[in-house]
């Protein structure tokens, strides 16, 4: 019976066995690394809105199903705190829904930053330029008029509109809704986030060095 070849020369022996694991943890490195990617960007982004009123921040969660990891997010719809400001055309909601706003092309969107101005001609816009809508369209009112708890508009006695908002909302004049972001909370996400890439580097650089090693073996038999 022949013996079993033996490695020449200085070629290291590594084992498809162990070929296998460092390749398959590679791949589950290369995922890792992946999803953290994904959750800092949330986070960054996150951060990016402590500023904004009204703003709803995006709860991340990683899950695991058999040997794929997954990233889903959600927005988070606790309702941010109430800021006076004085402001006459500062508006706040006090729970769901939101502000129905005209952008430049006639197309209507959503949004609950309520820090409105009133133009020259009557009509009352965000900082973007975006019209605040009622419910029989464009609000056109004096400096004077007023926003009820219920949505309804008033200029002077006379009812002008009312803001489309969901039964049980309430809207409160001189007020803004904070960005529903907590600092701290979004700083220690990203430093989770960039360790969990970290970790997935170092092992996707061992399989590196692995192959590597395996690719010389082979050269130095031949």
């Amino acid at each position: 019976m022949c013996a079993p070849t033996q490695p020449r020369g200085n070629a290291p022996f590594i084992s498809p066995a162990y070929t296998r694991a460092m390749t398959s943890a590679a791949q589950w490195a290369a995922q890792t690394m992946d999803v953290a990617q994904q959750r800092l960007k949330i986070a960054a982004d996150n951060l990016a809105n402590l500023s904004t009123n009204g703003f709803r921040r995006h709860e991340t969660e990683i899950t695991r199903f058999a040997s794929t990891l997954r990233l889903t997010s959600r927005t988070v719809e606790a309702q941010g705190a109430i800021r006076p400001t004085g402001g006459a055309f500062d508006l706040a909601l006090a729970g769901r829904g939101a502000f129905t706003l005209r952008e430049a092309d006639g197309a209507l969107t959503h949004g609950r930053d309520g820090a409105f101005s009133r133009t020259g001609d009557g009509h009352v816009v965000d900082a973007r330029g975006r019209v605040l809508m009622g419910r029989c369209g464009p609000l056109v009112i004096g400096p004077q008029a007023t926003f009820a708890a219920d949505g309804t508009v008033r200029d002077g006695e006379r009812i002008v509109d009312r803001l489309a908002i969901p039964a049980g909302t309430t809207v409160r004049q001189g007020a803004l809704e904070v960005s529903g972001v907590e600092a701290t909370g979004e700083l220690l996400a990203i430093l989770s986030a960039q360790r969990r890439f970290e970790s997935g580097q170092r092992i996707v650089a061992a399989d590196d060095a692995m192959h590597r090693k395996a690719i010389d073996g082979v050269a130095v038999v031949h």
